[in-house]
């Protein structure tokens, strides 16, 4: 019983005000009714404590309760073991096909410089660049070393006339072009075949491109030196020179 009532405040209360109450109706029931006289003389004093008793029967002020919001950051998610080696990678790890074949592991070629050109290293698959200072412009050679399929030559020759700006022939053109192409001999016993784009290019000062492709077992190298069609016309035959100095 004691548990209920204190579980409950408006309960308790009610019951306190109903026992107080008839606490001030005792002393008229045991003793009597005062007179009317000692009524009016008293009726202060038995009415004050239930007016007190009274005035404190109100509810009780509820406590508010006050509520802090933290926000706490979820941790990772737990990466699950595998036997994968692979499950880590990251997608720019993975290899992509390349477009062009992968350069060969076993080239080694030489050559010799023709004078007034500048060498510079190269790497990887391109194992230098040939540069050409005229008085105010530059051309640029380079040898590039490639194993496997290289594409097919008319797909090259294509591909390299898109690139110089040249729209290139088609059909039987094309097909005579490639047929009439310049043979060359290396010195070190290599057959190379000469490209020249000089008929399909007008302007002198439009760019052109002069391509020496000597194969060697199943690894090609492209010499391969573009600038504008003037300037490759003078360095024609130092371009050759350099392509039979293959060895």
């Amino acid at each position: 019983m004691t548990l209920t009532l204190w579980n409950d405040p408006k309960r308790f209360l009610r019951r306190r005000c109903v026992l107080f109450v008839c606490f001030l109706t005792f002393p008229y029931t045991v003793i009597g009714c005062p007179t009317s006289n000692d009524m009016k003389r008293y009726s202060f004093i038995y009415l004050l404590p239930g007016i007190l008793i009274f005035a404190g029967c109100s509810e009780p002020e509820v406590p508010k309760r006050q509520y802090q919001e933290f926000i706490v950051d979820a941790p990772p998610p737990a990466e699950h073991a595998t036997d994968d080696p692979h499950h880590h990678a990251h997608m720019t790890d993975i290899p992509l096909p390349a477009e062009t074949p992968p350069p060969a592991q076993s080239a080694e070629f030489e050559w010799d410089t023709p004078e007034e050109w500048r060498e510079e290293a190269g790497a990887g698959m391109r194992l230098a660049t040939l540069l050409i200072d005229a008085d105010t412009e530059q051309a640029e050679c380079t040898l590039i070393v490639l194993g496997g399929d290289t594409g097919g030559l008319q797909a090259n020759i294509e591909r390299w006339m898109e690139q110089a700006g040249i729209d290139p022939p088609y059909g039987d053109a094309m097909r005579a072009y490639v047929d009439g192409l310049e043979q060359f001999e290396t010195a070190g016993g290599d057959t190379g075949l000469l490209v020249d784009f000089d008929p399909f290019v007008d302007d002198a000062s439009a760019t052109s491109t002069l391509v020496g492709i000597i194969e060697r077992g199943e690894e090609t190298l492209f010499v391969r030196l573009t600038g504008s069609k003037g300037l490759l016309a003078s360095e024609r035959e130092r371009f050759i020179s350099l392509c039979k100095s293959i060895r």
